[in-house]
């Protein structure tokens, strides 16, 4: 299937708390999870905020595993940051006919917070 041939590995990320060295603790994200990923930005002629076909920092994606509203993505290839902001609910995935497992997602491109 072509979408398969498109995926990209992802890694879920999970805030944690991690000792700073002083005897306390910052929230850090690590990797929780290997999401494989295909994606296709979307564009403002698609979406609400114009008619233009500039990129906008949000995507429409298919997953080999559900994601949820706010998990985090991070694509491995070169460290972009993803949150989901669409899909993981019913109806998302694929249908239990299906020989192959899916879901369908929104992302929006997401800077980690930093432990400041």
């Amino acid at each position: 299937m072509i979408w398969r041939e498109q995926m990209e590995e992802f890694e879920r990320l999970a805030p944690a708390d991690v000792e700073d060295g002083e005897g306390g603790f910052v929230p850090a994200w690590g990797p929780i999870d290997v999401v494989m990923c295909a994606f296709s930005r979307t564009t403002a002629g698609e979406s609400s905020e114009g008619a233009s076909e500039r990129p906008l920092d949000r995507a429409s994606a298919v997953t080999d595993k559900p994601v949820l509203y706010g998990d985090v993505l991070r694509r491995k290839s070169d460290g972009e940051t993803f949150r989901c902001v669409g899909g993981g609910f019913a109806g998302s995935e694929a249908p239990s006919c299906a020989t192959f497992s899916f879901c369908r997602c929104e992302l929006e491109r997401w800077e980690v917070p930093d432990a400041d």
